[in-house]
């Protein structure tokens, strides 16, 4: 994971 925080697993869901 890139980020940081909850919004790191779903960016990756959404952008890849």
């Amino acid at each position: 994971d890139r980020n940081t925080g909850i919004w790191d697993e779903v960016s990756i869901s959404v952008t890849g």
